[in-house]
């Protein structure tokens, strides 16, 4: 694997920002990531993304139609290509990602990080969508409902990972179906939800952790979103402050359904077994975190299924 940005990505990039030099290859992770500057010493980040799964023309959308002053990083440009890849462009944010430094956050950094991370995903949310499910290509979904989309997620999902699926599908398989009609019930309107919210995708600033990167985005309940954040932040105050502030069987349901997703990509290209895997940043493993909210979301479930005066 070469460390320089391949000639056409540099062409591009400076088609739109002037000439671009020095090229620093900082991330490898799922794309290849390069910090570059151009004649005047601004930097940038350089993108070749290489996870087809990700949504860069609904970020595109997404970002301009966010405030300035939201903690996320402005997006210069996107280019699709006919094999799923596309090139990305951004300012460049320096400082660790937020994996490497939420360990070292006191109690009240943590409350602080975990309600400007709330305040992202509340205006992410305030962006209009139509219909549920994936946006790999605008603002507006397939799927009739939210729990038709996590079905056929689920789905998806289960045919991907089956060594996942024969550990834990059918438990999750089980509430879903419970909690179908409660679901549309309680998310008959979509909102739009950042889907991936791990701690490699956060920089972390003097002004505390800025979003670098949105790379799925769904149309469907806001909370899953917050769900997500208890696992990418499971053992922090923070994480404990976005449980008190938001309890509910939603939030958890939506903390065990996407510690499966996580799981099934961690099946599929990690190469870590399923019993080891942790959220990037985290000591808790994934298997463990997604037992605990599903047992919650049930008991929450239930308690909210009971007619009020009725037998417990």
């Amino acid at each position: 694997m070469t460390s320089q940005p391949p000639g056409e990505l540099i062409a591009w990039a400076s088609s739109l920002v002037g000439p671009v030099r020095d090229a620093e290859l900082i991330s490898t992770s799922n794309s290849r990531v390069w910090a570059v500057r151009d004649a005047a010493g601004a930097r940038y980040a350089l993108k070749h993304l290489l996870d087809t799964s990700s949504m860069p023309r609904t970020e595109n959308l997404v970002r301009a139609a966010l405030p300035a002053d939201a903690p996320l990083c402005r997006l210069l440009g996107t280019r699709q290509h006919p094999d799923g890849t596309a090139f990305l462009l951004s300012e460049h944010v320096a400082g660790p990602t937020l994996d490497q430094r939420i360990d070292d956050a006191s109690d009240d950094t943590s409350r602080v990080w975990a309600r400007e991370l709330v305040r992202l995903l509340d205006l992410v949310a305030a962006v209009p969508v139509t219909g549920f499910g994936k946006l790999p290509d605008g603002l507006e979904a397939g799927h009739p409902s939210w729990s038709a989309f996590l079905r056929d997620y689920l789905a998806e999902q289960r045919d991907k990972a089956p060594r996942l699926a024969s550990l834990r599908h059918a438990g999750l398989h089980a509430l879903l179906d419970s909690a179908a009609g409660h679901l549309d019930a309680e998310v008959p309107v979509p909102r739009l939800v950042a889907a991936d919210i791990n701690n490699r995708n956060f920089v972390v600033t003097d002004r505390g952790p800025v979003c670098v990167n949105l790379p799925v985005l769904w149309a469907g309940d806001p909370l899953f979103a917050h769900g997500q954040a208890l696992l990418h932040r499971a053992g922090t105050a923070g994480a404990a402050w976005l449980a008190d502030r938001y309890a509910g069987w939603r939030l958890h349901f939506s903390a065990a359904y996407h510690a499966y997703v996580v799981l099934a990509y961690v099946e599929r290209f990690a190469g870590v077994p399923l019993e080891e895997a942790t959220p990037w940043g985290r000591h808790t493993p994934l298997l463990e975190l997604h037992d605990r909210h599903l047992e919650q979301a049930r008991a929450g479930l239930a308690a909210a299924s009971t007619p009020t005066g009725g037998p417990r």
